[in-house]
């Protein structure tokens, strides 16, 4: 992918600029790296002077052909010559905005620029808003720091002038543009029959716009429809809005005109996309029919007749008003059609329907045929025992219960007031308690999810009652019951068990984290969790209460699950766990400070990084990711820059290029370009290997940041590299498309 500066067909060629796009693309990148360092790291840090070389280097080449470049700021854009620089890339983006944020509208750069000075220009941009104003303005700012080899002309705010009017618009020009915008949204996308877009709206007629709706329909039916649907929704709005005014009668004949023009399939679909938005806009439909002539009008009525449509109410009085301006005679034949029917015709229907030598015409053809060929069976042979006894399998007593337990809910929904409600009290009682026994989860979950939607508009009489059915679902040994039937009935019950469980809520909170603690398994463990973290608030609580609790495993399990949970209130309780004495334990805790972006985790980070404990260097260099203190990267980039690359260097060098490359922070390319250049005599194979992993890492930064990068790297001599680099430019292209 290249970084240089596309450009679109309105902006500057390069024969315009006499600059090489290419190099001035990397002349911007290094630009802003250098800003961004400057806010990294501190003044006197060697990466700062070594950006800073980059960048006037570059400037040079640019200067080769011009004493002085300048780019104009727009709020997002820059500009150079003429035309804008790609507007889709996200470092000029980036540099345009903290320009533009200063106040800045353009910036000229002069051969000798120092390096000194272009540090001073990067320390200003680092100050906020409100200090530069405060101090004059950027170009005040830019001269008390003695910067005179760049010079910055700030943005001219007199220049602007209030108004009253909310919108500035021009009168004579008020029709025109409604007519651009509705082509402009209809052709949305794609280009006109010419070739390109017309250099003037307002020099499309009617004719033209219908010519490029008939060959755009027959291009891309399904996009085209959407495109209509939307534009004409949006012109009738505008044309509301117009109308109110006292204007719109030239824009309505333009589109009538232009309906007139349409061949008859798109003319039917462009109606069908009209009338849509009409029925609201009663006084505009009728403005737009009288411009249609006849045979407009009834090829639409024909269209529905054949159809044999069902209007709705204010569809039909749309049609009917344009039956008033079609010729009276066929008109009224054709709306004849759309009335409803009579009581008489009604029942002539029904009818027929039931007739008996009509019945194949209601039946589906494929039902049918399974009718036939059963009739056309000879003879039917006898089921042997073993079949006999499966069929009587599905007659047992269980789905005889299941069906009861089914029957008593929906007598729930209407309870007569002469019920005895003791008696389906103690039938659902018996049934939970069969159900439990049965391991029939399934049904205990559809029993609990109608008795608790029915308790709340139940009667005092009868709440009490079944709220006592309700409370069985969280009496311990119930819960106990469902937790061990996890193990006794198998992975196959396992989903009715969470539904249920999930069903019940907080009486399993407690049981399910004690079983965490002692199971053995690591398929229950799984799903202890799964279930834990799926139930949020309740099992929070129920996890910080038991943050104390002897086993170390256990608490690690319980920061795990309070992490996925994602709930920052943990984070003061878990605190605690600070002088835990085991260290997987600590860890564990880190892991969670950091998802949590608390102040503590830096703290601990820190003390990972910088102790004498390589294991723990090692793990800290790992959870580093997590972390958005700008400090962590330079501590990390440290670890790049030492010499050594023994087994314990290389592995630690390894784990910091992988947690820099899930960071993505563009701060650490410049030392990973060091690297890729670099050179090591006493371990050329870890080296080598080092690089190759450097190079896998730039799939996740920014493309743009990292295009030039691989671009050099394949076409370099190294073939391991230049490999790795052509996968990562794959990689990068398949992302972007």
């Amino acid at each position: 992918m290249e970084t240089g500066a596309r450009v679109s067909t309105d902006v500057m060629e390069k024969s315009e600029l006499g600059l090489d796009t290419r190099l001035l693309s990397d002349f911007i990148c290094e630009l802003n790296i250098s800003r961004r360092h400057v806010t990294a790291y501190p003044s006197n840090h060697p990466i700062i002077v070594a950006s800073a070389g980059k960048v006037l280097r570059l400037l040079q080449r640019l200067l080769e052909v011009q004493p002085v470049l300048t780019i104009g700021i727009a709020r997002d854009t820059l500009i150079i010559g003429e035309g804008f620089l790609d507007r889709n890339n996200p470092l000029y983006r980036d540099l345009a905005r903290a320009l533009f944020g200063h106040g800045i509208a353009s910036i000229s750069f002069s051969g000798d620029l120092p390096p000194e000075e272009l540090q001073r220009f990067n320390e200003i941009l680092c100050l906020k808003k409100e200090e530069v104003r405060g101090r004059g303005g950027i170009e005040a700012v830019v001269a008390a720091a003695g910067i005179t080899h760049l010079q910055v002309q700030a943005i001219d705010y007199s220049s602007f002038h209030a108004t009253d009017e909310v919108v500035l618009t021009q009168p004579e020009r008020e029709t025109v543009e409604l007519w651009e915008q509705f082509i402009h949204g209809l052709l949305e996308g794609t280009l006109a029959p010419w070739g390109e877009r017309a250099a003037e709206w307002d020099a499309i007629t009617p004719e033209m716009m219908a010519q490029a709706l008939n060959r755009q329909l027959a291009l891309t039916p399904a996009k085209s429809m959407a495109s209509y649907e939307q534009a004409v929704t949006d012109f009738l709005r505008n044309m509301d809005r117009q109308r109110a005014r006292g204007g719109g009668s030239e824009t309505i004949d333009k589109l009538a005109a232009c309906i007139n023009q349409l061949n008859p399939e798109v003319r039917r679909q462009f109606l069908l996309s009209a009338f849509s938005s009409l029925p609201a806009r009663q006084e505009m439909a009728e403005e737009l029919v009288k411009r249609f002539p006849p045979e407009v009008i009834l090829d639409a009525l024909e269209d529905i007749s054949v159809s044999n449509s069902s209007l709705s109410p204010v569809v039909l009085d749309l049609v009917k008003k344009l039956a008033a301006h079609a010729p009276l005679g066929e008109a009224k034949s054709q709306v004849a059609k759309l009335q409803q029917p009579t009581e008489r015709e009604l029942r002539d229907d029904l009818a027929m329907i039931f007739r008996e030598d009509n019945g194949d015409h209601f039946l589906p053809a494929a039902y049918q045929e399974k009718l036939r060929t059963i009739v056309a069976i000879e003879g039917v042979s006898a089921l042997e025992e073993d079949e006999i006894a499966e069929l009587k399998e599905t007659l047992t007593n269980h789905c005889v219960e299941t069906e009861v337990n089914a029957v008593i809910l929906e007598i729930l929904k209407e309870l007569p007031d002469d019920c005895p409600t003791h008696v389906l009290q103690r039938n659902l009682l018996d049934l939970s308690g069969y159900f439990l026994e049965m391991g029939d989860f399934a049904s205990l979950a559809t029993m609990y999810d109608r008795l608790e939607s029915i308790h709340p508009a139940m009667e005092m009489r009868t709440a009490g009652l079944f709220g006592e059915v309700l409370a069985v679902f969280a009496r311990p040994e119930f819960v106990a019951e469902v937790v061990q039937g996890l193990v006794f009935w198998g992975k196959a019950k396992y989903g009715e068990i969470q539904r249920l469980i999930l069903r019940v809520g907080a009486p399993f909170a407690g049981p399910l984290l004690d079983a965490l603690a002692q199971e053995q398994r690591m398929s229950l463990r799984h799903f202890y969790m799964d279930c834990l973290q799926k139930m949020g608030a309740i099992a929070r609580d129920a996890a910080l209460a038991r943050l104390r609790d002897s086993r170390w495993y256990f608490v690690r399990n319980l920061l795990v699950l309070l992490r996925d949970l994602d709930d920052p209130t943990v984070v003061r309780h878990i605190k605690l766990l600070l002088s835990h004495p085991h260290p997987k334990v600590r860890q564990e805790l880190l892991k969670t400070l950091l998802h949590y972006q608390d102040p503590e985790s830096d703290r601990l980070l820190h003390r990972y990084l910088t102790g004498k404990d390589r294991e723990q260097r090692l793990m800290g260099v790992q959870l580093a990711a997590q972390s958005r203190n700008p400090q962590v990267v330079t501590m990390l980039l440290a670890f790049l820059a030492k010499g050594g690359i023994a087994d314990y260097e290389f592995g630690l060098k390894s784990a910091v290029v992988k947690t820099l490359g899930e960071m993505g922070n563009v701060d650490a390319l410049p030392e990973l370009v060091t690297l890729l250049r670099s050179r090591n005599l006493l371990h050329p194979q870890k080296h080598a290997l080092l690089k190759v992993k450097i190079v896998h890492s730039l799939a996740h930064y920014p493309p743009a940041w990292v295009s030039y990068l691989l671009d050099e790297l394949c076409r370099g001599d190294n073939q391991e590299l230049a490999k790795a680099a052509s996968d990562v430019r794959q990689q990068l292209s398949v992302r972007g498309a």
